[in-house]
């Protein structure tokens, strides 16, 4: 199973942001299909938003390299290593969070259509990248 922190850059949905404004461009394709007005009338335009706390790094601005600790550690290894624990727990495998870029914050559209197709992209995204990981445990 993939850690968040591996595919966070992917969630971010946006192209450009521009805090003074608090507006931001969407930089994914969210209706490729669609003919709706609404839709097609966001596309390419900036669109307000809200900031709010980063859900990977909890508002730190950075994390653990998934590569150190995304299948878990135990204090067995901890207690096998102590200077890998102490350089663990000083932050010295820490690295920019993947979602915002060390910004502790994120944008989320105000409009509430545009956040609900973001949240199925991601929904979409997540069920692809369980099936491809289902498929790649059976050999296929």
């Amino acid at each position: 199973m993939m850690d968040r922190r591996d595919y966070a850059s992917e969630m971010r949905w946006w192209k450009t942001i521009d805090r003074s404004k608090m507006t931001a461009t969407l930089g994914i394709d969210l209706w490729p299909d669609d003919e709706d007005e609404d839709a097609l009338a966001i596309k390419g335009d900036e669109i307000e938003v809200k900031f709010v706390v980063c859900g990977t790094c909890d508002g730190r601005g950075s994390h653990v390299n998934p590569s150190i600790d995304a299948h878990g550690l135990t204090g067995a290894d901890f207690a096998e290593d102590p200077d890998f624990a102490e350089q663990y727990w000083r932050g010295d495998y820490d690295q920019p969070c993947n979602e915002c870029g060390g910004a502790t914050t994120v944008p989320r559209p105000k409009n509430s259509k545009v956040w609900g197709a973001i949240q199925q992209k991601w929904r979409d995204d997540a069920e692809y990248r369980a099936e491809v990981e289902a498929e790649r445990r059976m050999g296929a």
